[in-house]
């Protein structure tokens, strides 16, 4: 997703390593497959919705201002069957512009099927067609979207929400996405309540028309703020998380990301931004960042799993959280799932349960880092030649489930649980998880000084397959080690719940839980916390 130019920057060096689907770069006086002379139109639908929920169609017209078109027809089709048409002159000569459509709710049925936008326009070339987008080397694929019989499972005051996305306001040399009103849109047909819409520091702070050139004034950032605020005024059924996407130095002084959620300060971070030659120092190191947050506002290591590709290590100094970067007293915690392939998910969770039993009261969040790819994510495969598609990093995969109090779905509401650990990272079935100390309940988050015993209550549905298996873990922080200490295998129900005596004296550490169902999907609790020496 590069923009427009014919000159020669520091951006095309993120072109091999980053391949977003941007069409239009390439050098002067190069070559491209890829490139054409009309913007690039590219169709996009939830990967699920909820059974009597309207489907939105989202279509994204960008670099019309250097190749204007007139959209003449949009047609939509479930299962090869016309479903919606819509007919009209619109001429699109913008940067970035949005068409955002409806079949409703009456015309589709549960079930699996498959969404096929076809759009009828004309561009320089005269008139045209194009099926899912208008790329030269795309499959045009329809869309796999489930139509849910049932809602997302969950407990009473469970919400979910996506902790990692971007906006239209992240537009740079190699990224764009929709539009913060659009995002949710489809968010809440997905049947989610939140998302966090998380930025990059080095687009934020950039002009409106030049992402190379700094705005000291911050106008698209408060431009971003305002319009979240004003969003979220509006519609009270779902909430907007604001946020940032910052680069921070790590303790071995590489460029690495952090979530900061819903706070009134800007922080600039732009050591990997590509917008100026050999620049690759950000501004901030994680310690004066967590100095400067305020109470109000939530920091989490973001996606500390992923591997660096090796070109962003030696050309704009990227690297990973490491152990001890994750320690800081004032880092809330980790979003340790980026709803990609299992191993590097993996690496996320383990570098969380290293800082567990470090002593660390570190908080897990789950998310994609979705850059828009709500049904799929097309990405270049060979630079200015080939491209390719998959359905890593789609919105609303990997979920984080919040409990919140009734009736209070707000801004405020969902950080501060972010913060507590009052939440639990989900890709399908729903969890609650609690100790009992004394007749008193300790939720997820919390700590106490003794144990009787553990609750655990799980929901699933047809969707995401029966329970299948439940894992009780205890975290010793004296002995450095996580023992399981409960295991229940072959549950085989939509629904369990499971009480277990504690007979052993735990002390000095932590209690979390994981379950899978029978068709793979998990969700991992946030520990309970156990110290009687305080």
């Amino acid at each position: 997703m590069i923009t427009d130019t014919t000159g020669f920057d520091f951006g095309f060096l993120l072109l091999f390593p980053l391949l977003y689907a941007e069409t239009h770069y390439r050098f002067k006086y190069f070559f491209s497959l890829l490139s054409q002379t009309e913007p690039e139109i590219i169709a996009d639908v939830p990967s699920r919705i909820e059974f009597g929920r309207d489907l939105p169609v989202l279509i994204i017209i960008k670099d019309a201002h250097r190749y204007p078109v007139t959209i003449h027809e949009v047609l939509v089709e479930i299962d090869g069957l016309e479903i919606l048409k819509k007919t009209m002159a619109e001429k699109v000569s913008d940067p970035f512009r949005e068409l955002i459509f409806k079949v409703p709710s009456e015309q589709l049925a549960p079930g699996s099927v498959k969404i096929t936008v076809h759009i009828d326009y004309t561009s320089g070339k005269g008139k045209r067609q194009c099926t899912s987008d208008n790329h030269l080397k795309t499959s045009h694929d329809p869309f796999p979207v489930v139509i849910a019989s049932e809602p997302f499972p969950a407990f009473d005051n469970c919400i979910y929400g996506e902790a990692h996305a971007h906006t239209c306001y992240t537009t740079d040399q190699v990224e764009f996405a929709a539009s913060p009103q659009n995002t949710a849109h489809l968010a809440a047909a997905m049947g989610l309540s939140f998302f966090c819409a998380t930025d990059h520091s080095y687009d934020l702070d950039d002009m409106p028309d030049n992402y190379l050139v700094n705005d000291p004034q911050l106008g698209k950032w408060h431009a971003f703020q305002k319009e979240i605020k004003a969003f979220n005024l509006e519609h009270p059924d779902f909430c907007i998380i604001p946020g940032e996407e910052v680069t921070i130095r790590s303790g071995d002084g590489s460029n690495v990301h952090c979530l900061v959620y819903n706070s009134p300060t800007f922080f600039p971070g732009s050591g990997d931004s590509a917008e100026k030659w050999l620049q690759t120092r950000s501004q901030l190191d994680i310690p004066q960042l967590l100095a400067e947050v305020e109470d109000t506002a939530a920091v989490f290591a973001a996606h500390p799993g992923e591997p660096t590709p090796v070109l962003q290590k030696y050309l704009i100094n990227r690297g990973t959280w490491q152990p001890a970067d994750c320690m800081h007293d004032r880092l809330d915690g980790l979003q340790c799932i980026n709803g990609a392939e299992s191993k590097i998910d993996r690496r996320g969770l383990d570098l969380w349960i290293k800082t567990l039993l470090s002593g660390k009261r570190s908080i897990a969040l789950a998310g994609n880092d979705a850059h828009g790819n709500f049904a799929r994510y097309r990405q270049i495969s060979t630079p200015f030649i080939s491209m390719s598609e998959n359905y890593r990093h789609l919105f609303g995969k990997w979920r984080t489930g919040v409990y919140i109090n009734e009736n209070n779905l707000s801004v405020n509401s969902i950080v501060q649980n972010f913060k507590s650990g009052n939440c639990f990272m989900t890709n399908g079935p729903a969890l609650q998880f609690y100790l009992v100390d004394e007749d008193k309940i300790v939720e997820m988050g919390k700590s106490c000084k003794n144990a009787d015993a553990i609750h655990c209550n799980l929901l699933s549905t047809s969707e995401f397959g029966k329970l299948s298996k439940l894992n009780i873990f205890f975290g010793d922080i004296s002995g450095y080690r996580e023992i399981k200490i409960e295991s229940i295998e072959g549950i085989n129900g939509y629904s369990f719940k499971h009480n277990y005596k504690l007979n052993q004296h735990i002390e000095n550490g932590y209690l979390r839980m994981e379950t899978v169902t029978e068709k793979g999907y998990r969700a991992f609790s946030n520990p309970v916390w156990i110290n009687n020496t305080d």
